[in-house]
């Protein structure tokens, strides 16, 4: 009897601590499954050949190993191979040859991506293949992050380079700063030097139109000059053959008499006659001669204007050959008209000084002589042709013709011989002012290309001039700049200071849950509590209420008084929710704000799941224990206390918000974990009222058997 109560009293513990050991060994066993993964054996397999003595490969294993999350296990390929086949290892990582090489190609413009190659062993546990990769996508990120490092230290390298490039920058602009300088004041000078030449040949133009204007006088005079000595010349001929022909009749006055006083009558006459000739050429000839030495002066006058604005020219252009530098083309042609106009003014000056000799021997003492011979020709033979009227003064006539004739006859020797030397020089000036004007016109027509080119010149360099200072402003603002881009530059550098260190971890995930999950087993004690407490529900029906032997009496299927079995039956759902809710408690160690609630809703939970398993089993028999099993898969699939509700299928969706587990887990999660939210009233409500609906069902249906079994 004793061993029948002792079984009796085991049995109902046993049911009693179902939900206990069903929750709290799974529970357990899955607590803290991230907490300590370094038993978990990972080959790696590192092929990088390295470069320049550098191997990332083997520096990012050597990271792993100290990690110490996993068991990194440095092997061959073959190693790694036979390691996966016999489940020894739970993944591998392949470090390819090129490695270093691939990682180092950031800093070149052949950039190259480096693989690394992750086999999970899913056939040994696929759920640490899961953790694995996790860990792996960690292992990735810290990655990219050193090669964003390495990236912005080779970058930040290049980049402290360029002030020193910015400083040869600056070099070279104050250089062509000082270039640009001196080109202006160059080109300064030679736009003064063009606007004084400009003046300058405009004087000489003036000049050597003047020079022109007095050539073309000058061969006018000349031409009067050479027939004044024509008519001299033909003057001096009559006069030498009356002056013969007097002797002649002089002679012949001496032995003949009257004859000789007719013919020296005669004579008289044509002397008279020559005479006259005589004294208008020479009129001529010294009319002439002042026009000429006129003109002659007017010419030297231009002459001498002419060279000195030659002078003043050739040296403008040397200056501004000295100042610029012209194409050798351009050069060679300025110094030959430099030359040429040399040449000119050299010729012109020789001409001017033949010109004053021989007109200074038209304008002498011949010509004072000639002069004087002529009128005291004229007024001896006009003192004869008085006197010759009687012939008593024929005596006195003859001795005063033969005192002017020797007085004749010296000026007509002087006046051959004047106008010999006249006439040489007369073909000279005459040659020479023909040669001069013809020089003159050419010079002229020269002159004003010349002064065309000296316009385009002057324009050119007034042009250069404002080209040069907007050259010099453009310089010196880019220098400017420059500095100015050097400052911002070594500012902007002094930022990137430590940037490849930051890089590696620019960013710093802070954590702050909003409900704390303190371990994996306190997120998955809400359905394990809840599984805990349906299946001892069940259990409870299971083993108690159909017990073969109906030894528990008052829970047997037996027992007539079903309204006190079943208010029974909810006791013992409370009493699995207080036992299990304490003993995980205290078992696991975890933490609650509201111990009072826990246990409250520990035991709402144990007795809604008991009146759900009563209704089942006590309305539909055996077809309520599979509805009871068909309802807890459901509850496992769409209650959302493993994956959330929303990734589960479509189908099982539906059912989740009819379920009553949905709103046990909830209900204990809001407990487990607090947040602002505040839902536990209505959880509670709700599971109340499944208890409450579903045992008045129970209830009244008991009612209406028992009245029909009377009723029989």
């Amino acid at each position: 009897m004793k061993k029948e109560l002792a079984m009796k009293i085991v049995i109902f513990v046993v049911v009693l601590f179902i939900p206990l050991i069903y929750s709290f060994f799974y529970l357990k066993s899955y607590w803290d499954p991230y907490g300590d993964l370094s038993s978990i054996d990972i080959a790696v397999v590192n092929l990088d050949e390295g470069e320049e003595k550098e191997n990332q490969g083997e520096e990012f294993l050597n990271s792993l190993i100290e990690d110490g999350t996993f068991n990194i296990c440095k092997v061959t390929e073959e190693e790694a191979l036979e390691g996966m086949k016999s489940n020894k290892y739970y993944a591998s990582i392949t470090i390819p040859k090129d490695f270093t090489k691939t990682l180092n190609s950031a800093s070149t413009n052949q950039k190259q991506k480096a693989i690394i190659t992750y086999s999970p062993n899913q056939a040994n546990n696929y759920l640490a293949t899961q953790i694995i990769g996790s860990a792996v996508k960690s292992m990735e990120i810290k990655l990219q992050a050193k090669v964003a490092s390495k990236i912005v230290e080779n970058l930040g390298e290049k980049l402290e380079e360029v002030p020193n490039s910015l400083d040869s920058i600056i070099d070279g602009a104050s250089e062509i700063l000082e270039g640009a300088q001196s080109l202006d004041s160059g080109i300064s000078s030679i736009s003064d030097g063009a606007s004084t030449l400009n003046s300058s040949y405009n004087e000489f133009n003036a000049g050597l139109n003047s020079a022109y204007e007095g050539s073309k006088n000058l061969e006018s005079g000349a031409s009067k000059i050479d027939g004044a000595i024509t008519s001299l010349n033909d003057g001096a001929t009559t006069l030498d053959s009356a002056i013969t022909e007097i002797n002649l009749g002089v002679n012949k006055l001496n032995t003949e008499g009257e004859e000789g006083i007719n013919k020296l009558s005669s004579g008289i006459l044509e002397i008279s006659l020559g005479a006259e000739t005589l004294n208008e050429g020479v009129n001529t000839y010294v009319t002439g001669t002042e026009s000429f030495v006129s003109y002659t002066n007017q010419y030297i006058a231009g002459v001498t204007e002419y060279t000195a604005g030659v002078d003043s020219y050739i040296d403008t252009i040397n200056s501004i050959l000295s100042n610029v530098t012209l194409d050798s083309s351009t050069k060679t042609k300025l110094m030959a008209a430099g030359s040429k106009l040399k040449e000119t003014s050299v010729a012109l000056n020789k001409n001017g000084s033949d010109i004053t000799t021989n007109s200074a021997s038209l304008t002498g003492e011949n010509a004072a002589k000639l002069k004087a011979g002529a009128l005291g020709l004229k007024s001896g033979t006009a003192e004869f042709a008085t006197k010759a009227s009687s012939l008593s003064q024929i005596t006195n006539g003859i001795q005063s013709v033969v005192t002017a004739l020797s007085e004749v006859q010296v000026g007509t020797n002087n006046l051959k011989s004047g106008v010999s030397q006249l006439k040489g020089g007369s073909s000279q000036i005459a040659q020479g002012s023909s040669d001069l004007s013809t020089g003159l016109y050419s010079l002229t027509s020269a002159s004003t290309n010349v002064k065309n080119g000296i316009n385009a010149l002057s324009e050119g360099a007034s042009a250069a001039k404002d080209g040069s200072s907007r050259l010099v402003e453009g310089v010196s603002t880019f220098k400017e700049e420059v500095i100015k881009g050097k400052e911002e530059t070594v500012d902007a550098l002094f930022s990137l200071d430590g940037l490849d260190t930051f890089t590696e971890d620019p960013v710093e995930f802070k954590t702050e849950a909003y409900g704390d999950v303190s371990s994996y087993g306190v997120a998955f004690t809400p359905l394990f509590l809840c599984i805990g407490l349906w299946v001892g529900a069940l259990m409870c029906y299971v083993v108690l209420y159909y017990d073969k032997h109906s030894r528990f009496g008052i829970f047997d299927s037996t027992s007539q008084n079903k309204f006190k079995q079943n208010a029974m039956y909810i006791l013992l759902g409370a009493a699995n929710g207080v036992i299990t809710a304490t003993f995980l408690k205290v078992g696991l160690g975890f933490e609650i704000q509201n111990m009072f609630l826990y246990i409250f809703s520990s035991i709402l939970i144990g007795i809604t799941f008991m009146s759900i398993i009563q209704f089942l089993i006590r309305n539909f028999g055996d077809i309520g224990k599979f509805l009871a099993l068909i309802i807890l898969v459901l509850q496992l699939a769409a209650s959302g206390g493993t994956f959330p509700v929303e990734t589960i299928n479509k189908f099982f969706q539906t059912f989740t918000n009819v379920l009553p587990m949905t709103y046990a887990i909830n209900l204990l999660r809001e407990i487990l974990v607090p947040t602002m939210t505040n839902f536990k009233g209505e959880y509670i409500v709700i599971l109340l009222s499944i208890t409450v609906i579903l045992t008045a069902i129970t209830y009244v249906v008991d009612v209406l058997k028992n009245k029909k079994k009377l009723a029989k």
